[in-house]
């Protein structure tokens, strides 16, 4: 899920110094996170995001093999339920 957007977003359309994307874990509800950070660009850089999102990402989930979307779904899954083995993991978002 990150290297997509960050290729996109980083690699290819140089929008951010801090590209990335990952699941939130928030009870009783999960959610996908994309974040760019960047000095020079501006509120466009989300909207340009967002249009990734909606036009190629999503169309690539939905196009996925059920096996390879159930693989991917299964690691999202155990990643979310994995308790932290340190403070660092703890209070560190998580990163894809």
């Amino acid at each position: 899920m990150s290297t997509p957007f960050f290729s996109y977003m980083r690699t290819e359309r140089q929008f951010g110094y801090i590209v990335g994307s990952g699941p939130v874990k928030n009870r009783p509800y999960s959610a996908i996170s994309f974040l760019v950070q960047s000095q020079t660009a501006s509120v466009d850089v989300a909207k340009e995001g967002r249009r990734w999102i909606k036009q190629d990402f999503f169309p690539t989930i939905t196009a996925m093999p059920r096996s390879e979307f159930d693989a991917v779904k299964a690691s999202l899954i155990t990643t979310l339920q994995e308790l932290p083995t340190n403070y660092s993991k703890k209070y560190e978002p998580i990163k894809n």
